[in-house]
């Protein structure tokens, strides 16, 4: 990564920048979530755009002194950076497993060094004139000046989004052991978060790994290690693109059934669909697939395979689309009937409000109070 310019680290590197940027786009764009879970997202992805940009022109050894010689401040600038990263990993993940999260004053905190970030480097290095600017941090003198404290500095800033991707990894725990108490209809089901927080976490710890054995061993080993960790994020980045590209796949798949759905058995379409009709067997909280399959007297292998197939779904997502419905009628004439949001939740079978309101507002993109108040004004 310090030999030429744009040698294939390099490469991997710009490749890394590209996938980031267009993930922050597409979460932007298209509206699979909720405007605020999409915002933070992207904005994490942009972060992390400025992130890998900053790796590159700071070990590409001609970008390097080309960019210090255009605008040296662009260092102090991106030094905040790496503190951005956690607490927007942290907030979009309290918005996709808490449906009343909101940004308080106090949440500002999270973001302090990345004020201070720029602080400390102004303080120690870019203070002084552009000759002792270039010794100090081109050619690392920082790491001598006298009460710099500049190891300790680079230090904080590895550990500061570790600590962040695991308190998201414990809330995501924990958020599974409450759903699988609460429900037996299946926990809150979402691939792309458990990779994004699991990995990002995993390449935050190895950086700081690296860092941190930089003293013990060669400069060869942690440059390999440094360089396996960029390839490992691009790769992690391609993969959460793929997902991604999966799920616009699915939005916008059409409403046609494909040719092979029409080798199904039509007589196993019917009885799921007779059992899912009005007050059928969706209302039920307990209802799992191999209850619903000794309903509609098939294997629980063959009901999967037919809702798959034919309604392009998991178990999980057809039977709560049903009761999502029911529950909208029911949220239309409620003030009629006098019932309560948690009503409404039991009465379509949800087992809790929670899980009510998380199903609602990731399909129906507001909540449930907000759907009523709407629909009977």
């Amino acid at each position: 990564m310090k030999a030429l310019l744009f040698n294939i680290h390099d490469v991997t590197l710009l490749l890394t920048i590209g996938v980031c940027g267009l993930l922050g786009a597409v979460y932007l764009i298209v509206r699979s979530r909720s405007y605020h879970a999409r915002l933070f997202l992207a904005l994490f992805f942009f972060a992390n755009v400025l992130a890998v940009f900053y790796t590159l022109i700071y070990w590409a050894e001609p970008i390097r002194h080309q960019v210090f010689g255009v605008f040296p401040y662009t260092y102090l600038i991106l030094s905040a950076v790496s503190f951005m990263l956690g607490p927007l990993l942290y907030w979009y993940t309290c918005f996709c497993l808490h449906d009343q999260f909101r940004l308080r004053p106090v949440q500002c905190l999270h973001f302090l060094p990345v004020g201070l970030a720029p602080l400390y480097f102004y303080i120690v290095c870019f203070r002084f004139d552009l000759a002792t600017q270039r010794d100090l941090f081109l050619n690392l003198g920082i790491y001598g000046q006298a009460n710099a404290f500049y190891y300790e500095y680079i230090s904080i800033e590895k550990i500061f989004p570790v600590v962040y991707g695991v308190i998201c990894l414990l809330l995501l725990v924990r958020h599974f052991n409450a759903e699988a108490k609460r429900s037996t209809v299946g926990a809150y089901n979402n691939l792309g978060l458990i990779i994004l927080i699991s990995g990002f976490s995993v390449f935050w710890g190895w950086a700081a790994l690296t860092h941190f054995l930089a003293q013990y061993l060669s400069s060869e080993i942690t440059d390999f290690m440094g360089i396996a960790g960029n390839y490992f994020k691009l790769f992690l980045v391609l993969y959460l693109a793929y997902i991604q590209l999966l799920h616009l796949a699915i939005l916008r798949a059409p409403e046609k059934v494909k040719e092979e759905s029409f080798k199904l058995n039509q007589a196993h379409v019917d009885n799921i669909l007779s059992a899912m009709a009005p007050d059928g067997a969706f209302l039920n909280p307990q209802l799992t697939l191999e209850r619903f399959a000794d309903i509609v007297g098939l294997a629980p292998r063959e009901v999967s395979t037919v809702i798959n197939r034919k309604f392009r779904q998991n178990f999980h997502e057809f039977i709560n689309g049903y009761r999502l419905n029911h529950a909208k009628q029911l949220l239309r004439n409620s003030e009629q009937f006098g019932l309560s949001i948690q009503d409404i939740a039991h009465a379509s079978g949800f087992n809790s409000k929670a899980t009510f309101n998380r199903f609602f507002k990731r399909f129906v993109l507001i909540t449930p109070s907000d759907y009523r108040r709407k629909h009977q004004a």
